[in-house]
């Protein structure tokens, strides 16, 4: 007699849970996130990505002429993976305490509960994905150059 493995049989059956990966974290860190950014020398933040609820990808300017791509625990601080291109552009973003007033800005009347991702294109161009306190999706967008005009 032939025995069919239990998690294959658990599979058809539908019985093992499958695991939801959280790819966003809290708003309410970010300025935790721009604290931390700032102490790993980044001048400039070009993109913000949540990994997970604790794990954060940042890419910007550590000095003008370095560009760094950096994972790291939000929750410790701790960088875990860097890379590094010399002279590859002039930079531009936003610097990392500024992070969570742009936020502000951009999501005046419908503040988001969590954030996936912040990007800032080269042109100005701010989209941020998140979701809002009904757990829906959204996607803001704005204007660089108006949040700077702003003050």
């Amino acid at each position: 007699m032939s025995r069919t493995p239990f998690l294959a049989i658990a599979l058809i059956a539908g019985f093992v849970p499958t695991i939801a990966a959280d790819d966003t974290f809290p708003v309410d860190r970010l300025v935790a996130i721009g604290d931390q950014l700032q102490h790993f020398g980044f001048g400039h933040v070009t993109e913000l990505e949540a990994e997970s609820a604790n794990r954060a990808t940042a890419e910007g300017w550590r000095h003008p002429e370095w560009h760094s791509e950096l994972t790291w625990s939000i929750e410790t601080g701790q960088g875990l993976k860097e890379e590094l291109e010399y002279g590859i552009d002039a930079p531009w973003g936003i610097a990392p305490t500024d992070i969570r007033h742009l936020v502000d800005w951009m999501t005046r009347a419908d503040k988001p509960a969590r954030i996936e991702s912040l990007e800032i294109d080269r042109d100005g161009t701010v989209e941020l994905e998140g979701e809002d306190h009904q757990g829906e999706s959204r996607t803001w967008r704005a204007r660089l150059e108006a949040f700077h005009d702003r003050r």
